[in-house]
């Protein structure tokens, strides 16, 4: 038997070792909403809005209707339907403000707010204008003494009679004309001048009247 020389069997194995390394890739969601990836509702709480009656031609204290909490961004504020002639509605100070000008039947008025995702809260709540007590303007017991004047002479100004009561402000007025020379100042009540010529004895009627012609 034929030997086999002992460095021929002096044989290196070598092995491979192939090391497979796994990646894991989580993936997260963003919500916009807030950490919690919850969707957030504007919400007014317990707050309510008490009805509201107004009087034509008064001015209106200034209501400020109630700010909503949560939500997601910036909220805003609406009214609806269009309010009476005269007032108005700030979405920013949300206040309501201003001076009726016509009396308004009962009316369901519905605020609302809403977020950036248009999620939204509402209240709602009445608004009723009435026509004031119609007062009457009245001169009371005042009267104004007949006048003669001399021609080309001033006269003495005549401040003529202050009128009372009756609804908003009062205006005056003289008719007819007065003779060349004389003039009336509505804003004063006075009649003041040199008549330039003579004129025949002739009734005047001093008027005045408020804001709804009473």
């Amino acid at each position: 038997m034929k030997r086999i020389p002992k460095s021929i069997l002096n044989i290196s194995s070598t092995y491979l070792f192939v090391l497979t390394i796994g990646l894991l890739l989580i993936f997260t969601s963003c919500n916009k909403d807030d950490d919690s990836g919850q969707d957030l509702m504007p919400d007014f709480g317990s707050e309510t809005i008490d009805d509201q009656t107004y009087t034509q031609n008064t001015a209106i204290t200034t209501l400020t209707l109630p700010d909503a909490m949560g939500g997601d961004g910036t909220l805003t504020y609406s009214l609806q339907p269009a309010l009476p002639a005269g007032l108005s509605f700030n979405a920013a100070s949300r206040q309501l403000s201003g001076t009726p000008t016509a009396a308004a039947a009962m009316a369901e008025y519905t605020y609302k707010v809403a977020d950036a995702d248009n999620d939204e809260a509402t209240l709602t709540f009445d608004i009723t204008v009435e026509a004031p007590d119609d007062k009457m303007p009245t001169f009371g017991s005042e009267t104004i003494a007949d006048q003669t004047y001399t021609q080309n002479m001033e006269i003495t100004t005549l401040t003529l009679p202050e009128a009372t009561s009756g609804n908003g402000t009062l205006t005056y007025s003289l008719a007819p004309g007065l003779p060349t020379g004389l003039s009336f100042n509505a804003t004063n009540r006075q009649i003041t001048g040199t008549p330039m010529a003579g004129a025949s004895t002739t009734e005047h009627t001093y008027k005045t009247a408020d804001a709804d012609n009473d």
